[in-house]
């Protein structure tokens, strides 16, 4: 696809001067990345003239451009259709087929606009960039059947293949293919890695392997003197072929090598300049290089870094649509599409577009996945519900659903309470007294772990708050776990020395404990379940402690005074009590 360059600005006749008028403005507009307008203006051209292909064939470039790749392909069509000996028609078709994924129709339309004129540029080039595209992919799909552990393992493992597998060199050769797709080319005449090929296919896809792949006993050795002829050769090829070509070379194709050799020199000084803060000095070379190469979208990323340090995000996310729409053009690599979107993501996550940014960093991991990209991924996910939660934040809409909570409980349908109360959380988070409210409903459906959790969160908030220590004593009740409901009922004492709630749940505990041990103490399950807690064990393993357990099966009456004389000791013999362990 095609930047301003090739968009066609002499006019057809004097007589269609209004339709010119428009094609002009629409030239000015594309140079200007005004896209829309330049879409609007070619439009206007051809409302009123038709006949002419040149006004389809801009308008095509434009749709091409905005990836509208139907509408770029159907005005195409009409160019061929008006021009049907017109070589850029053909090019405008390819290129609109190759944005659509049609990846054999397109190589058709360019080698039918090269059998109209052969030396045509454009469409040499066009189909080269295609099929260089289409010979990574094969490399890279190539590469991905030896980039599976499972499988390479599976081979080392199977006795068929074994000795294969086994010989010097295969497993750099792989790593080699893995990390570096297009190195295949430099293996493709080994008749060891047509082995393996073959091994592999036949785990993966049931395609029988090859005789030679089976024969483990006799296995193909490495002939790395050959492969070095064969390199030698290649590179001697190379280098005559460097040299026909420089001979071939025209004024147009050093010129372009000039340009692009001073864009590069322009991006330098933009880089000092930037480095320096001097960010419109920075951007000023940055452009100057875009101008002299448009094909290399690393200057449309140049300044989208200086407006991201101006702090000009919308500008600096639409140059990564500018970077990604021609990168798309001229088949830049995928490291560098992948690039713009992840500067499009951090652009749009500094204006708080959180979706938006979500969606580019989606795209930038599809093009290459990256660590970076990856973090600042998680990242935006978290500032995203951060400020979904602030967004939705309202105390009169959260004070609504407590008492909707409230109504529920009180007619005993805790799961509609349960269903309030969480409304009302999210609606004010910060409040304690919510969480206590969804605890209360949670221990009547006697889902205890929630009751739990909502009670902890309940005490991180408000720590004074007696009825998070309450809440969550009255769920350690339940599950017979006394030593822990004393111990919540105790930290609310220290808050509130008379709080009647609380002296009436100790002596409810204190009555439990004395029933369970009337009942024969603790069963296995509970004993299991309080030998567990971590404060249990740091009492059985206190060396006061067992000496007080040893002192109670010798000489009880000194155990007595142990007990006595030791407040800390007390309080431990305490709570093996409460636990039922005593």
């Amino acid at each position: 696809m095609l930047v301003i360059d090739f968009l066609e600005a002499e006019p057809t006749s004097c007589k269609m001067a209004s339709a010119v008028d428009f094609k002009n403005e629409g030239n000015k507009a594309f140079a200007a990345k005004d896209y829309e307008k330049a879409i609007e203006c070619f439009t206007k051209a051809i409302e009123l003239d038709d006949s002419d292909h040149v006004f389809f064939s801009n308008r095509s470039a434009v749709y091409a451009t905005t990836q509208q790749y139907q509408n770029a392909l159907k005005d195409a069509e009409k160019v061929i259709e008006l021009k049907a000996d017109w070589p850029k028609g053909y090019l405008r078709k390819a290129a609109a087929l190759h944005g659509l994924g049609r990846m054999e129709d397109a190589q058709e339309t360019y080698e039918a606009g090269l059998k109209i004129d052969p030396n045509d540029a454009a469409l040499k080039s066009g189909l080269q960039r295609l099929m260089e595209q289409g010979r990574r992919q094969g490399a890279q799909s190539m590469a991905a059947l030896f980039a599976d552990p499972v499988v390479i393992a599976e081979l080392k493992a199977d006795p068929k293949t074994a000795a294969l597998m086994a010989q010097p060199g295969v497993d750099a050769m792989l790593a080699d293919i893995t990390a570096n797709p297009d190195h295949l080319n430099n293996y493709m005449q080994n008749p060891i890695l047509m082995q393996v090929l073959s091994a592999v296919l036949s785990k993966k896809m049931g395609v029988p392997m090859t005789a030679e792949a089976q024969d483990s006993s006799a296995p193909t050795p490495m002939d790395t003197s050959a492969d070095d002829e064969r390199k030698t050769a290649a590179e001697q090829r190379k280098a005559e072929e460097q040299e026909a070509a420089a001979a071939e070379e025209d004024d147009e194709t050093r010129a372009k090598k000039q340009q692009k050799k001073e864009a590069l020199a322009e991006k330098e000084l933009g880089n000092a300049a930037y480095n320096k803060r001097e960010f419109e000095t920075a951007l000023t070379h940055y452009t100057k290089a875009q101008e002299l190469d448009s094909e290399n979208i690393v200057y449309f990323l140049n300044r989208a870094s200086v407006y991201m340090a101006q702090k000009k995000y919308e500008q600096a996310a639409k140059e990564c649509d500018d970077a990604v729409a021609r990168g798309r053009e001229v088949f830049a690599d995928f490291a560098m599409i992948a690039k713009a979107f992840h500067r499009k993501g951090r652009a749009q996550m500094r204006m708080r577009q959180f979706s938006e940014a979500l969606e580019s960093f989606d795209k930038s991991m599809m093009e290459k996945r990256t660590a970076e990209c990856l973090k600042d991924q998680q990242l935006c996910e978290r500032y995203k519900k951060k400020a979904e939660e602030e967004a939705y934040f309202d105390p009169a809409l959260s004070d609504e659903a407590k008492k909707l909570g409230n109504e529920a409980f009180q007619k005993d349908d805790y799961p509609t309470a349960v269903k309030h109360f969480t409304e009302a959380i999210k609606r004010n988070p910060k409040s304690a007294p919510l969480y206590s409210n969804r605890a209360a409903a949670y221990t009547k459906l006697m889902a205890y772990p929630e009751a739990k959790k909502d009670c902890d969160s309940c005490i991180a908030l408000d720590p004074n708050f007696i009825k998070g220590y309450t809440r969550k004593a009255t769920v350690h009740v339940r599950l017979s776990e006394f030593h822990k409901a004393m111990a919540m009922y105790e930290k609310a004492l220290t808050i509130d020395p008379e709080n009647q709630e609380v002296k009436a749940g100790i002596h409810q505990v204190n009555q439990a404990i004395a029933m369970k041990r009337m009942q024969g103490g603790a069963n296995e399950e509970e004993r299991k379940r309080a030998l567990a807690d971590p404060e249990i064990q740091e009492i059985l393993r206190d060396s006061k402690m067992n000496e007080l357990m040893r002192a109670m099966e010798a000489d009880p009456n000194a155990a007595q005074r142990m007990v006595n004389e030791s407040a800390d000791l007390r309080q431990k013999y305490q709570r093996l009590v409460q636990a039922g362990l005593m």
